[in-house]
């Protein structure tokens, strides 16, 4: 993942994100902010500005984003969210008592199994039918 020394020292720092915690792993997040950049501006004002809405952006058009624009209703304001898994390795990037941790499990309800790895982080994969 990392294509420099500086990005590889920085993703080995990030291995010491705890995954039990209420934190977001910043340090992995930075890099794929990086790797893979939100290019579509922000959207309008939406329709409905009472409800909370998230705009992703196109990747067969624009390729993978790491954030999406999140609409937050009381701020009345878009603000860039960041993905909750790595994309590269499917780990949760959010400590399991994050405050949005159950809108992600929910999420993945039916579609991918979480699971712990042996190295301490969680990871999903997908649920075969």
């Amino acid at each position: 993942m990392p294509d420099s020394f500086p990005e590889s020292v920085e993703a080995r720092l990030g291995a010491g994100f705890d995954p039990e915690s209420k934190k977001y792993n910043e340090v992995i997040g930075r890099l794929l902010k990086k790797k893979y950049p939100l290019i579509i501006p922000k959207p309008p004002i939406p329709d409905d500005p009472t409800t909370e809405i998230t705009v992703a952006q196109p990747e067969e058009k624009y390729g993978y984003a790491h954030e999406a624009w999140v609409w937050h209703p009381k701020e009345k304001d878009w603000v860039k969210h960041q993905a909750s898994f790595d994309p590269d390795t499917n780990m949760l990037l959010k400590g399991m008592t994050h405050e949005t941790i159950g809108k992600t499990l929910k999420g993945e309800e039916g579609f991918s199994e979480i699971y712990k790895g042996k190295d301490g982080y969680y990871y999903r994969r997908p649920i075969n039918k």
